[in-house]
């Protein structure tokens, strides 16, 4: 049975979640300015997965709109997920040897 984060390897590579980060990148106001090699090379190791794969339990796996909560939240928790995102899309760049973002 795969997990939420396999789940969410696989779809990296999809045109709709490269849409998605590029959608992202291009509101951001600070351009990226470490290679996604790193990203692998971190989040590559035992150790690394372990801290991606409870990232996500706790970021994306979740319920990110509550009924009652202020809209701020929603944006918090959303923007906590797009972290874990992100750090996955850096991992499959890198596997795809695409530098330029």
């Amino acid at each position: 049975m795969a997990d939420g984060l396999e789940e969410l390897y696989a779809s990296s590579s999809m045109e709709h979640f490269r849409e998605m980060m590029d959608g992202i990148d291009a509101t951001q106001t600070v351009s990226r300015s470490i290679d996604p090699a790193l990203y692998a090379a971190c989040f590559g190791s035992a150790a690394g997965q372990a801290v991606l794969q409870d990232m996500y339990a706790r970021y994306v796996n979740v319920t990110i709109v509550e009924p009652g909560q202020a809209p701020e939240v929603h944006g918090i928790r959303q923007g906590m997920a797009n972290v874990v995102f992100d750090i996955v899309n850096q991992i499959q760049e890198a596997f795809e040897g695409d530098t330029d973002g």
